[in-house]
């Protein structure tokens, strides 16, 4: 089966307020002040100081954003690739964080006026009201969008062009398909090897602590891998099957209590990034 058949290409357009300006004038003044030239400063005013709705708005498109990475593999420029395997699950939870993002948005263009108002007060001298946009502004400025698009396949042309020149752009076509492919691959291999390579570090460390997302990580991993395995490869599979055997099935309690369990464990992280370095160029 051809990779445009079972996997996606995917984009995510996250946008918002920063509700900061640069202060042209304080910027000139700090420079002469300190005798530089001029552009040597940037004075930025923070437009809506204090604002924990606006606040809550960036974090979540921080969380947004590293779902997003998390749950796909890095295709070209803006685009990324998943399985369509992993389609449901992924629409799951950008629909979560739909509805976290509009309703944190609503409560923040609901306290807009007031926490305008309140600006006013407290940049004193700082406050330009032309700095604020009215409310219908500010909410168009406030976006989250997920798009999808297929795999290119190298057969799929509708141009009238010579056979030459068709088959020299199939040619194209498939060594991007098949660098972008393995650039996927290689980052879901790091992945893996990282998990482990942790796992194997903490473990081996009689005086190393022991957190639960070691294992909570490596399980999270796991669970997302095979639809992130856009070429089915059996090797990462099996490694990946190898770790939930031999990491994930643990309590960290375990880990952390049994000495003896601790170091096994440790060894058999290494042991299972012996097995990965070849199909990583290490070996």
């Amino acid at each position: 089966m051809s990779l445009a058949n079972k996997a996606l290409l995917v984009s995510l357009n996250i946008s918002l307020w920063t509700a900061r300006k640069l202060d042209k004038q304080e910027s000139a003044a700090v420079a002469l002040k300190h005798g530089a030239i001029e552009g040597a400063a940037r004075v930025n005013k923070s437009l809506l100081p204090g604002a924990q709705s606006l606040r809550d708005i960036t974090l979540l498109a921080g969380t947004i954003r590293t779902d997003y990475y998390q749950l796909t593999l890095p295709w070209a420029e803006e685009l990324r690739i998943i399985k369509a395997d992993g389609y449901l699950g992924f629409t799951q939870v950008v629909a979560r964080h739909r509805t976290n993002w509009d309703r944190h948005v609503e409560k923040f263009l609901g306290e807009y006026p007031e926490l305008r108002e309140t600006a006013r007060e407290n940049l004193n001298g700082f406050y330009n009201h032309d700095d604020y946009p009215e409310p219908h502004k500010v909410a168009q400025k406030f976006q989250m969008d997920v798009a999808f698009y297929p795999v290119p396949e190298a057969n799929d042309w509708r141009v009238n062009l010579s056979d030459a020149e068709t088959d020299f752009l199939r040619q194209q076509i498939e060594e991007k398909v098949m660098a972008s492919q393995g650039r996927a691959m290689k980052e879901a291999w790091d992945r893996i090897f990282k998990v482990v390579e942790k796992a194997h570090l903490r473990l081996s460390n009689p005086e190393g602590r022991i957190y639960e997302s070691l294992v909570e990580n490596a399980r999270e991993l796991c669970e997302i891998l095979p639809s992130l395995n856009i070429a089915d490869d059996p090797n990462l599979e099996r490694m990946r099957r190898e770790v939930e055997r031999e990491l994930c099935d643990y309590h960290v309690d375990d880990l952390r209590k049994n000495e003896g369990t601790r170091l096994a464990v440790a060894d058999k992280m290494k042991e299972i990034m012996d097995k990965m370095g070849p199909f990583m160029g290490q070996g």
